[in-house]
This record gives structure tokens, C-alpha cells and sequence, in this order.
């Protein structure tokens, strides 16, 4: 990025000092880089998120809620279904959840889990960094 080129309305520029910030772009400390690195650069399972479920039968439909996120309820005809429509449902509560800069919770102990796509994981962990600085 050159200072005499427009600068995007959105963005992340990795860096630990910034001399002349740039309007529009998220500058995120070293510190939170380095945490990052050293988990995504751990071979276990910690790269992604899995959050627990509740699958209930409603007259042949399994409800599915979520103890860490209240506002999420779906369903699904079977079990399949179910944990397919509770990941895109989980995706979307976090969304709305990072729209209102509300807490994402950790997730918490469960029987069921719904595991995140890697991205979201990402994008959850790195909110959450960002928000206890």
C-alpha cells in the first residue's frame, strides 16, 4: 500500500507501530499477532471451534439450540440436517453478534457439538483478541 494511493474503506494492516496511520484500516497490535501465530501454528484441533448443541425431537423434528448462544434455534429433519443448519445458524448469531460488538463467547462443554469453518474460528479468536486489549 503506498500513502499516495487511495486507501480501502476496510481492512487489516499487520503491524506493531504505526508511524502514519491510514484512515479505514484496522491496525492490529504485535502482540495479538504473535498469539495467533503461535496457536495456528499448533498441530492439534484448536484451529477451529466447536460449540455445543442440544438436539431436541419435536413430533419428528430434531430442534437444535445452543446453551452458548441463546438467540440460535433451528431445526433439521434428521440428525444430519440438524448439525448442517446449526453451523450456518452459528455463523449468523456470530455475525450479528460482531455487528453489535456484543462478547463471543468461548464455547462450552457439551455431548453435541457444531464445529465452525476454520474462517470463522479464525475470525471469533481474532474478535476476541481484539476485544481484551
Amino acid at each position: 500500500f503506498h500513502p499516495r494511493h487511495s486507501a480501502p474503506r476496510a481492512g487489516f494492516l499487520l503491524a506493531g507501530t504505526v508511524p502514519n496511520p491510514v484512515p479505514g484500516l484496522c491496525y492490529i497490535p504485535v502482540t495479538v499477532i504473535r498469539a495467533f501465530t503461535n496457536m495456528l501454528g499448533k498441530s492439534d484441533s484448536r484451529q477451529t471451534l466447536a460449540y455445543p448443541i442440544t438436539l431436541e425431537d419435536d413430533d419428528g423434528i430434531l430442534l437444535a439450540t445452543s446453551p452458548d448462544f441463546p438467540e440460535l434455534t433451528t431445526f433439521g429433519n434428521d440428525h444430519d440436517e440438524a448439525i448442517a443448519r446449526v453451523a450456518d445458524a452459528l455463523e449468523e448469531a456470530i455475525a450479528a453478534r460482531i455487528h453489535d460488538r456484543r462478547d463471543i463467547p468461548m464455547p462450552s462443554r457439551g455431548d453435541t457439538y457444531a464445529v465452525l469453518p476454520t474462517l470463522t474460528s479464525v475470525k471469533v479468536m481474532l474478535y476476541q483478541g481484539m476485544s481484551s486489549i
